[in-house]
């Protein structure tokens, strides 16, 4: 019987496991990327595990020791490290899938009208939650990241990242299904909504498209600036 200090572990190896395999189909060719991809997750991830680091300490979310191994970086388990690793490359190579394979994606009308919808449903959440620690940051990162990326940055390729989210919900909804099942991650609901899809609080899905749609974004710079000055 598997040892269930390595069940985080093994969610890590699984998220991860055919994204990696399938990266070296031919037209896709994600290996390619590595680099683009990398300097993605360096940039993005040292934003995201200080906010994990704060979290975890002022008591916003905990992680079970039952599954995890038992090794920290300050006060993570090695496995939420991993985390920021196996999830991006899994999702980013989600995306990359998309751009190489569809060549039809959401019009620039159905793009603004999304983009529009998540930053009404976000500004909602807000009001709601404006004494949830857990809701404000989320809700407010996610409007800031949306809100930079669509206007200001103007990024031709977020129809391309709405549809590649949209197919990224299915392994969020498993994978964050399975961190808040066992429980491997343990939410304090008092600083949340308290309104769960499944057992995923509602916030984790702003808490993704945060990241999802940096590192997506910073992906496609870096691989068009590699691509520049090859």
């Amino acid at each position: 019987m598997i040892n269930p200090k390595f069940t985080y572990l093994l969610l890590d190896a699984a998220v991860i496991f055919f994204p990696l395999i399938l990266s070296f189909d031919k037209k896709v060719a994600f290996y390619k990327t590595w680099k683009s991809l990398f300097l993605s997750i360096l940039i993005v991830g040292i934003g995201f595990i200080i906010w994990d680091i704060l979290f975890t300490k002022s008591g916003i979310w905990q992680f079970n020791p039952e599954y995890v191994s038992g090794i920290y970086f300050f006060n993570l388990p090695i496995e939420e490290c991993l985390f920021f690793i196996t999830v991006p490359y899994s999702t980013v190579f989600i995306y990359e899938c998309i751009r190489v394979y569809f060549k039809s994606y959401y019009t620039n009308s159905v793009t603004d009208l999304i983009t529009k919808i998540i930053i009404a449903v976000n500004l909602i959440t807000l009001v709601y939650g404006f004494n949830k620690v857990y809701t404000l940051v989320n809700s407010i990162v996610a409007i800031l990241c949306v809100v930079y990326v669509a206007y200001f940055a103007k990024w031709k390729q977020l129809n391309l990242f709405y549809l590649a989210f949209t197919v990224c919900l299915l392994p969020f909804a498993i994978c964050n299904g399975v961190l808040t099942s066992w429980p491997i991650l343990i939410y304090n609901d008092s600083q949340n909504l308290s309104i769960r899809m499944g057992t995923i609080p509602f916030e984790d899905l702003f808490y993704n498209f945060s990241m999802i749609i940096l590192w997506c974004f910073f992906y496609e710079k870096f691989r068009y600036m590699n691509k520049s000055h090859a």
